[in-house]
């Protein structure tokens, strides 16, 4: 699968990037997400590759912001254009 579209941040203090998980049972059965901006980035392409392992229901597919280092999050984040596909 493919998840791919845009994300633009200004004065971003935390990650933000895509995810996919497990549904059912989390991120103990799977968990894939890409590099990621932080600071100040233009519109910028994304996109992550990710095999669904067997047995996998349903999948969360999360546009977030991830702040590792506990300083708040502060700063703007945006999503735009987003895609799920199956590659063939």
């Amino acid at each position: 699968y493919v998840l791919s579209g845009k994300i633009k941040t200004k004065d971003l203090a935390a990650t933000a990037r895509l995810e996919v998980s497990d549904a059912l049972k989390g991120h103990e059965k799977f968990v894939k997400f890409s590099e990621g901006l932080t600071d100040n980035n233009g519109w910028t392409d994304q996109a992550l590759v990710f095999v669904a392992p067997d047995g996998t229901e349903n999948i969360n597919v999360l546009l977030r912001v991830v702040d590792q280092q506990k300083g708040g999050g502060a700063g703007t984040v945006w999503f735009d254009g987003y895609e799920l596909y199956a590659l063939e």
